[in-house]
């Protein structure tokens, strides 16, 4: 919780030096395989599949997801808890209190990962679709939700409103998710007038001249 708040340490580089021990770098090898590997491990990948989509030996995979775990052995308690949850609760809630449930007897390990998967994905969605709700209540000239992406909104701006209409989604994006330690996820926002491939970043609070 530390790192991810605080803007100075880079999350992934502290990541790949725990499980490999030296990273030097954003640019260093080690740290891209932290990055996949780590979001993988989280969803209880397993050695071989680990080890197909690093292109390491599956030793090394297991290596990777014992020091992962040995590091952060919460991580764990968290998968056996759901699982528990999953296989004899029958159902598993994200923070919402939006729930999941299991109703075939037969589900077990094999659907540990779509479970774990499906909190912080449901979550997300959930925090995408309040920002959604927010917007709906400018004025349908000065903005247009066009669809929903998972973990982002696509959005039409009436040029003469755009950057208060900015603004106002930056603030309208900025979810309380009701966690015991309540979590915000920042945004980020990009910007056209003229197409999806000439996207390019603005300032969040929407000030920078983008036209």
């Amino acid at each position: 919780m530390e790192m991810f708040l605080n803007p100075d340490i880079d999350l992934h580089t502290e990541n790949a030096k725990t499980i490999f021990g030296f990273c030097p770098d954003k640019k260093h090898k080690n740290r891209k395989l932290a990055k996949s590997g780590v979001r993988a491990v989280n969803y209880h990948v397993q050695a071989k599949t680990l080890a197909k989509t690093l292109g390491i030996t599956v030793h090394e995979a297991d290596l990777f997801i014992r020091r992962w775990f040995e590091a952060h052995p919460a991580i764990k308690e968290w998968h056996d808890r759901i699982f528990d949850e999953m296989v004899n609760r029958r159902w598993i809630q994200n923070a919402f209190g939006f729930r999941k449930n299991f109703f075939d007897k037969r589900d077990g390990p094999t659907h540990l990962s779509e479970a774990l998967a499906w909190i912080p994905q449901s979550t997300v969605g959930i925090v995408i679709n309040i920002a959604w709700d927010r917007m709906n209540l400018l004025p349908r000239h000065e903005a247009r939700v066009s669809m929903q992406v998972h973990d982002s909104l696509v959005s039409q701006h009436n040029m003469d409103y755009a950057h208060d209409t900015l603004k106002y989604l930056h603030q309208a994006m900025l979810v309380e998710i009701p966690y015991e330690k309540p979590l915000t996820i920042p945004t980020s926002l990009e910007v056209s007038i003229d197409n999806f491939g000439d996207l390019i970043s603005v300032d969040c609070a929407g000030y920078r001249d983008w036209e």
